[in-house]
């Protein structure tokens, strides 16, 4: 066990292990990050009690006798998967996981190694990009925007061309504001005066008009 703790101690990853009945048995500073949780708090603790992570759809993934843990019963190597998780304190956040298993032996208890790292900016990002696709199949059927000039009619200014850049990766205004150095408001106006410029109605317009008119390298 002691050995098992230094194992993970060595990863900057989020890790923890649990043994066969699913118990937390070991967890490092990095799991302690993610999920809000000491050590001690967590220690002899069902994994998917203090995990409580659920899928895409908002279905419980983690709970008792779970598919990962049948899968290493099962002599298998389960996949790594992502999850969204609740921290002891603030929003729920995606997270990946890769699982270690170290199976039975002789004399020894079997342990599922946790390696778990922060997905929230990727899954964003790709809920932004449906969210694109499938604006830019309605309106390229249904609702089609009004053929729009090959350039904006007022030129956009560099911080305006910065915050569409931050806009393109899915970030929402909040975020902009901490990546740019700037206040929310700021933001906002800049928003509002791009969509003024580039003649659209909605920040996925905005996004969707730039990428057709490359207006961003």
């Amino acid at each position: 066990m002691e050995s098992l703790a230094q194992l993970i101690s060595n990863t900057a990853d989020g890790a923890f292990a649990v043994d066969y009945s699913q118990k937390i048995c070991a967890w490092n500073r990095a799991a302690t990050g993610l999920f809000g949780y000491t050590f001690a708090e967590v220690l002899g603790r069902p994994c998917y009690e203090v995990i409580a992570g659920r899928d895409e759809g908002g279905c419980v993934f983690c709970r008792a006798e779970c598919a990962v843990l049948g899968c290493a019963k099962a002599n298998g190597l389960p996949s790594n998967y992502d999850f969204c998780s609740p921290p002891k304190v603030g929003q729920p956040r995606w997270l990946n996981v890769s699982i270690v298993v170290m199976p039975p032996r002789l004399g020894a208890r079997g342990y599922l190694l946790h390696i778990v790292r922060p997905i929230d900016r990727l899954k964003r990002l790709e809920e932004f990009v449906q969210r694109i696709l499938s604006e830019g199949a309605r309106l390229s059927t249904d609702d089609p925007l009004p053929a729009q000039p090959s350039s904006p009619n007022v030129p956009l200014s560099t911080r305006e061309l910065e915050i569409l850049r931050v806009l393109r990766d899915g970030a929402p205004a909040r975020e902009i504001a901490q990546t740019l150095g700037i206040s929310h408001a700021t933001v906002r106006t800049h928003i509002q005066n791009i969509l003024g410029k580039l003649g659209v109605h909605s920040k996925l317009e905005a996004v969707l008009y730039t990428a057709r008119q490359q207006l961003l390298p």
